[in-house]
């Protein structure tokens, strides 16, 4: 495929080729024969050719001639007629500012900051936030930022055989070595006769040597940072150290480490439940109940039921949110947030609007499961309509079915009279009763990690 391109000429080959590349750009570039260039060509040139482009690369097939410069066009220029203007003598007046535009003229008005009437003052997001009632969120803890100082000291004293499996352990896993490790030994069995099951096994127990060390190693990185910075990095980052502490201890002074870091540990969290606990009263008091069930899911103290009067607080303010006068908008939140909170077995709404929408069924329906006794207030109103009228359609063209079916044997069977049932001593058998069970599917509840709370 033929292509037109603007070249410039870059240097000349002792060999008579000339090399090219595109005029203002690095790429393509290629060569060409100077039997195509036109006499006088010099290095630096801009020329149009027509060239070829191919799997192999760019063939100049033809050099274009320059394009000839056309001619400005033509012009009758109009002079029109000149008018006569008498002086003027008094000054003129000097521009006005644009601060000092007259009102409906020009531009846009510099507005007021000082607060005044007609005026508007400047607020900050901060402002802002506090007038209407932030969410209370907490700084976010930093994170735990470890040091490399002994996985660095432990690389130095490995072979030098043993020194790739490392890095690709760091790097990439104990499956990725372990992969690596069973690929070389199915190559190595087709391509050999012999036993490299040993070898296998071997370089196995290497390997778990070395994953055993580099854990520990990390490790001791990891409590050190951590022993820094224990009361204010991110719990979750200091319950991880403290659960990786391995079982078996190089020295004295790593058994001191874990040691220290459990005992920083368990005082964090006493600390921190007791922050939550006057945080969740405080949000309790000011009537925040979406967040203040929010923030119940996550006790610092794993397992901790909440207090009996918090927890009757908590349950007592967000029933008497969910009441006929509320929105749906803020009883799908209370639901969504009581879902997973400590209350919601317990939780039950002060009033239940008599003819709730849609949307508020659904919200019901999705955390029903969870809110057994709200649920419950609903029971008439999550009844299907249509799934009602199908079964009542369906039990109407049964009846007919079995009524034919009745009149048919009858007129074909010749008149018999009625056996004397036998006596068994088999005791009848009851019937088999259509009606659904309530309590035949419930499911087994599973405690919640703040744990359920009882409120009479």
């Amino acid at each position: 495929m033929s292509h037109r391109l603007e070249v410039m000429l870059t240097s000349r080959r002792p060999d008579g080729t000339w090399t090219w590349r595109a005029a203002g750009a690095r790429q393509p570039k290629g060569v060409l024969d100077a039997g195509l260039l036109p006499a006088g060509a010099e290095v630096g040139d801009v020329l149009r050719v027509e060239a070829e482009v191919s799997v192999d690369g760019i063939a100049v097939r033809q050099v274009l001639p320059a394009k000839a410069e056309r001619p400005a066009a033509a012009r009758v220029e109009h002079l029109g007629g000149q008018r006569f203007t008498e002086g003027v003598t008094g000054a003129s007046e000097p521009p006005r500012p644009p601060s000092e535009r007259p009102d409906g003229r020009g531009g846009r008005r510099k507005r007021d900051s000082d607060g005044r009437a007609g005026g508007r003052s400047q607020r900050t997001h901060k402002d802002r936030s506090e007038q209407r009632g932030g969410r209370d969120r907490p700084p976010r803890a930093p994170r735990l930022r470890p040091a490399s100082a002994h996985r660095d000291a432990w690389l130095a004293t490995l072979s030098t055989a043993e020194r790739p499996i490392a890095e690709r352990l760091i790097n990439e896993g104990i499956r990725a070595v372990r992969q690596g490790l069973q690929a070389e030994s199915s190559e190595t069995e087709g391509q050999t006769s012999g036993r490299p099951g040993e070898t296998d096994e071997e370089a196995l127990a290497v390997v778990e040597g070395l994953v055993t060390a580099l854990r520990a190693a990390d490790w001791r990185d990891r409590a050190e940072a951590a022993r820094k910075v224990s009361d204010e990095v991110d719990l979750r980052d200091l319950r991880s150290v403290v659960a990786g502490i391995p079982q078996q201890f190089s020295d004295d002074e790593a058994r001191a480490l874990a040691e220290e870091l459990r005992r920083k540990l368990a005082a964090r969290v006493d600390r921190e439940h007791s922050a939550w606990i006057a945080d969740l009263g405080s949000l309790v008091r000011k009537e925040r109940l979406v967040t203040a069930l929010r923030v119940s899911q996550r006790p610092p103290k794993a397992g901790t039921p909440l207090p009996d009067s918090l927890a009757q607080s908590l349950h007592e303010g967000a029933g008497s949110q969910l009441n006929a006068a509320t929105e749906d908008d803020l009883w799908v939140r209370m639901l969504e947030a009581a879902a997973q909170s400590p209350i919601r077995l317990v939780l039950v709404a002060h009033e239940p609007p008599s003819a709730p929408s849609e949307r508020l069924l659904r919200a019901v329906r999705r955390f029903g499961e969870r809110l057994p006794a709200l649920r419950a207030q609903f029971a008439q109103h999550l009844e299907a309509p249509e799934e009602a009228e199908a079964l009542e359609a369906a039990a109407g063209t049964e009846e007919p079915e079995e009524a034919a079916a009745a009149e048919a044997e009858a007129s074909v069977a010749p008149a018999q009279a009625p056996e004397p049932a036998a006596a068994t001593d088999e005791p009848p058998r009851p019937e088999a009763s259509g009606e659904a069970v309530e309590h035949a599917d419930a499911h087994e509840e599973v405690a919640e990690p703040g744990g359920e709370a009882e409120v009479s």
